[in-house]
């Protein structure tokens, strides 16, 4: 290739769509056990620094897939559950110490109040790494690692997968069509309940029907057959198994924390935390590493594709 076909190419070349990817090119099988790695240790555990770390490790990944755009639009919908868990469980949550006010006869206490946003912690950093699991794990890797195995529950799996933002992206389309109709028009609550009720058997129906059209069109390709050719083929390299190998030590590391007891949080009666030692120290270090593994993954690829383009 000669000097005015390279420039030709990388002109033509979409490297913003390239820059971003990287970490999504390693094997299926080394994707799903990192993914497994973070989400185990985030799930099992209380310690507000690890689901912190967590979180931002996830939030960093998310803002590099898309350049920030749905965590823009999702950040508004983490603070509002945010502010809902935490809130509620000091009202259902009675235990703790230290009373900040009484409502009533409920106790409002400092403990029950540091529970509750360390759950909603929980379950926003759960959500994040599985918004990223969720683009990083396509559905033909999805298909690529279990159809061999167990093809009808994997193909049911990436159909439910497939399905939530299929559900999302037809509900406004029909939502937009029956308010050109006239849908939602009227001010009397019964007439608005027909026209949400007859947009939810729109979207049942359509949903049945797309279900039937993919088992069809499955079955119709040879979808569970034995010696059948996959689609995509994915190679298993060295950066896989150097992957899966830091991945499986990092969660042993924080795993070994945990069952000692370093990285214990409890909240009741009162607040109480793991003395800091060397072990400590080392399970947030290794789950520091581990959450921020694609980041560390895309920068220096990243950096390594600028040099190349540079040189050209």
């Amino acid at each position: 290739m000669n000097e005015k076909s390279k420039k030709a190419y990388f002109d033509n070349y979409d490297v913003k769509k390239i820059k971003s990817e990287f970490f999504s090119f390693y094997h299926p099988f080394s994707l799903m056990t990192y993914f497994c790695c973070i989400l185990l240790l985030i799930m099992f555990t209380t310690n507000p620094y690890i689901l912190a770390i967590g979180l931002i490790g996830g939030m960093t990944f998310s803002f590099m897939n898309d350049k920030g755009k749905s965590v823009l639009k999702d950040i508004r919908f983490y603070l509002v559950l945010f502010v809902l868990v935490s809130l509620s469980n000091p009202i259902f949550s009675h235990n703790g110490e230290t009373v900040l006010m009484k409502i009533g006869n409920v106790n409002v206490t400092f403990e029950s109040l540091i529970n509750g946003i360390v759950i909603a912690l929980l379950i926003i950093t759960v959500m994040v790494w599985c918004k990223n699991y969720s683009t990083i794990m396509t559905q033909d890797k999805f298909l690529f690692l279990f159809s061999g195995f167990v093809p009808k529950i994997a193909l049911i799996l990436s159909m439910i997968i497939r399905f939530i933002p299929l559900f999302r992206e037809k509900l406004k389309s029909i939502n937009e069509s029956q308010k050109v109709l006239g849908a939602y028009s009227s001010n009397k609550p019964l007439e608005k309940i027909k026209s949400y009720l007859s947009t939810f058997s729109f979207l049942i129906t359509w949903s049945l029907e797309n279900s039937i059209e993919t088992a069809y069109s499955m079955k119709s390709r040879g979808y569970g057959l034995k010696n059948k050719t996959r689609y995509t083929v994915y190679k298993f390299g060295s950066k896989d198994v150097l992957l899966i190998v830091i991945s499986l030590i990092l969660t042993a590391v924080c795993l070994i924390g945990i069952i000692l007891g370093s990285l214990s949080f409890e909240f009741y009666p009162v607040i109480t935390i793991s003395e800091i030692n060397y072990m400590t120290m080392a399970s947030y270090l290794s789950f520091f590493i581990l959450s921020f593994i694609p980041f560390i993954i895309e920068t220096k690829e990243n950096v390594k594709w600028k040099y190349y383009v540079s040189k050209i």
